[in-house]
């Protein structure tokens, strides 16, 4: 890294600063928005896994179904 004028090191400084305070703020933001609502968030996985459970156990139960009228 060639820098010739301090304000370009000056330059550089504060976009390097003002890239990792806006990252942390973001990353805050969204950790505020996960201890406000995780009670929401906890019901919206609880209902998704029992789906995703359910759609691979009816499969499951197709599988063996299949495989025990072809025997």
């Amino acid at each position: 890294m060639n820098i010739d004028h301090p304000s370009a090191l000056a330059a550089k400084v504060a976009s390097g600063a003002s890239y990792t305070v806006s990252t942390g703020l973001v990353a805050g933001d969204a950790l505020q928005f996960l201890n406000a609502n995780y009670g929401a968030i906890g019901v919206f996985i609880g209902v998704a896994t029992f789906a995703v459970n359910w759609y691979y156990k009816r499969q499951e139960i197709q599988i063996l179904a299949k495989q025990s009228c072809d025997q």
